[in-house]
C-alpha cells in the first residue's frame, strides 16, 4: 500500500536518503507534486506491477522507491543515450542504498537479513529490466538511433 506522502517526506528527512536537490526542494515545497509522480514499488509499464509490493516484510520502502520514481521521470531530456544511462545507473544505486539505510534504521532486527536480500533483488530488477520504463515519456537523445536495439 502506497504510504502518505507526508510520512515518506518525514523519513526522507530523517534518514537523510539520497536524493536530487530538486527532489528534496519539491518534497518539502509542494509534496502533492511528488505524490503525482511516484507509484510505489514496479512499473505501471510491467505487467507484475500490481502484484510488487510496497512493503519488504512489513518495511514500506515508498521513502526510496519515491526518489526513484521522481530520478526515473526527471530530467525529461538527456543529450546523449550514455548521459541518461549514467543518471539511471545512479537512480537505481541510491534506489538499493536508501532501501538499505531504510533496513537499516527499521525494527524487526530478525528481518534485517532477509529485508536487505529482498531489495536486492529489486534493485537487479531496475537494472536489467529497467531500461525501458525509464525511457518511456522521454524526449529522445540525439543518437537514439544507435542504441534503439535496447527496446526492439
Amino acid at each position: 500500500m502506497k504510504m502518505n506522502i507526508y510520512e515518506v517526506r518525514k523519513e526522507t528527512l530523517r534518514l537523510k536518503l539520497k536524493a536530487p536537490d530538486d527532489y528534496i526542494q519539491t518534497l518539502n515545497e509542494n509534496p502533492e507534486a511528488i505524490d503525482h509522480i511516484a507509484n510505489g514499488v514496479g512499473s505501471e509499464e510491467n505487467i507484475t506491477y500490481h502484484a510488487t509490493p510496497d512493503t519488504i516484510e512489513c518495511l514500506n520502502v515508498n521513502p526510496s522507491s519515491h526518489i526513484h520514481d521522481w530520478m526515473y521521470n526527471f530530467p525529461e531530456y538527456f543529450e546523449t543515450f550514455e548521459e541518461g544511462m549514467r543518471w539511471k545507473k545512479l537512480a537505481d544505486d541510491w534506489f538499493y542504498e536508501n532501501m538499505l539505510t531504510q533496513i537499516n534504521a527499521s525494527w524487526g532486527w530478525a528481518f534485517r537479513q532477509t529485508r536487505k536480500v529482498r531489495a536486492w533483488f529489486y534493485y537487479r530488477m531496475v537494472r536489467i529490466f529497467g531500461t525501458k520504463s525509464f525511457w518511456a515519456g522521454k524526449k529522445k537523445p540525439k543518437d537514439w538511433r544507435e542504441h534503439r536495439e535496447f527496446f526492439i
